[in-house]
């Protein structure tokens, strides 16, 4: 196979990872009170201080949130 073709192939495949990639991070947890009992329905906050754009999630009947 000729150099250009197989350039061409890896220039392609490499091209196509890209798009699989996710460019914002997660958070997950799972909110208590002080007893150790979980908390359903509460909502909880993550803020982006040098943007401060709010990313916002509800806990679920375990507590958890992502």
């Amino acid at each position: 196979m000729p150099i250009a073709k197989r350039m061409a192939c890896a220039l392609m495949l490499l091209a196509s990872a890209g798009w699989a990639q996710e460019s914002r991070g997660s958070i997950a947890g799972r909110v208590m009170d002080p007893s150790g009992a979980v908390v359903p329905g509460v909502e909880v906050k993550a803020v982006h201080v040098t943007t401060n754009t709010t990313s916002a999630a509800k806990t679920n009947d375990r507590g958890n949130y992502l």
